[in-house]
């Protein structure tokens, strides 16, 4: 009896001590998110940057929004955008830019939200067309799709004016084709899954081996037509609106001779959310840059290769497909080239 008592006493003193770990390392990852953010995340979400969800489908951000950490600095203008104030009416002699996209626009990795590349493009063009003003609208939003940034453009641009738009989209989308394709099989959200504790370790393991059983997956142009008929609408609707359509190429860390294990290092973790292993997704995202420079060229509008233009130097990415402060900096420095370069950047009477 005095045995059995005994042990009972060491597994209820294992167990306590246990949870006591648990709850310490779960606590320690809670206030090391915090203050890397400067938010806590539900979801994968951080608390306080989305609005209410679009009724229609689709996120906003929260206007006003202000996240703080010591990784970057978020703010959310009244308008929704990532930035700072912009009037509503465009001011006379300038040259207003929408950029829109994803969390790859809204640059999710950038330290201050001057160091976003569509920041940065702003600051490259009012050096290349001074007196000339420039406005540049950085209307990503981290999660978006192809669809809800055409009803942004639809709701706000109209009001906004803008004199270019420039199409900075597809992985989101493709992802979403991918899954539609290789339905995907993950485990389903768990208490554990859902601790600050296993996010924080995730980000400091090395990125998941690839399945094997992926490796005969492609995703081509011939899967995406959803994305192009997207794709071609924004251009429609921004000549709609009286501006000039830029599609730009979507660039990513991997090299597209790099090889397996470049291709794991750079894109392992992101590959697993689309079904496919690391190097089908460097095919997948070079088929899609080359559906994106085909549709410019059937539509008569400008076309940048931001992919092969930014390159695959390490010091450029924050990630597999968000930019460092480096990395945006020569995005829109590259962009800005090729406006001014082509005559694009005018300020158009409607």
């Amino acid at each position: 009896m005095a045995a059995s008592s005994t042990t009972l006493r060491r597994i209820g003193f294992t167990a306590v001590a246990f949870g006591l770990f648990v709850g310490g390392a779960e606590l320690a990852a809670r206030l090391y998110e915090y203050i890397t953010y400067g938010t806590m995340h539900v979801d994968g979400a951080p608390i306080g940057l989305y609005g209410p969800p679009d009724p229609h489908g689709g996120r906003t951000l929260q206007p006003g929004a202000s996240l703080e950490g010591s990784a970057g600095n978020i703010h959310v203008n009244s308008m929704g955008f990532r930035g700072v104030e912009i009037s509503a009416q465009k001011p006379p002699n300038t040259v207003r830019v929408w950029c829109l996209g994803g969390s790859t626009t809204f640059d999710i990795l950038a330290t201050e939200d001057f160091n976003t590349w569509p920041a940065k493009l702003e600051a490259h063009l009012r050096e290349k067309v001074a007196p000339v003003n420039v406005e540049v609208i950085n209307a990503g939003i981290p999660g978006e799709h192809v669809n809800t940034n055409l009803r942004d453009l639809r709701r706000k641009g109209p009001g906004l004016s803008p004199d270019l738009v420039i199409i900075h989209q597809g992985p989101n989308d493709l992802r979403s084709i991918a899954n539609q394709k290789f339905p995907p099989i993950f485990p389903k959200p768990s208490l554990v899954s859902g601790m600050s504790a296993y996010r924080v370790l995730w980000d400091f393991l090395p990125p998941p081996l690839p399945n094997n059983d992926w490796a005969d997956r492609t995703l081509d142009v011939a899967d995406m037509g959803e994305l192009r008929r997207g794709i071609d609408n924004l251009v429609s609707e921004a000549q709609r609106q009286g501006a000039l359509p830029v599609i730009a190429s979507h660039g990513f860390a991997a090299s597209k001779d790099g090889g397996d294990r470049e291709a794991w290092w750079r894109l392992g973790r992101d590959a697993r959310g689309y079904g496919l292993t690391p190097t089908g997704l460097v095919r997948a995202y070079e088929a899609m840059n080359g559906m994106f420079s085909d549709i410019a060229a059937q539509r008569g509008v400008p076309f940048v290769d931001l992919r092969n233009a930014v390159g695959t130097d390490p010091e450029h990415w924050g990630d597999g497909i968000h930019f460092s402060d480096a990395g945006a900096d020569r995005a829109g420095r590259l962009l800005a080239d090729a406006l001014v370069d082509g005559n694009h950047v005018q300020v158009r009477r409607r």
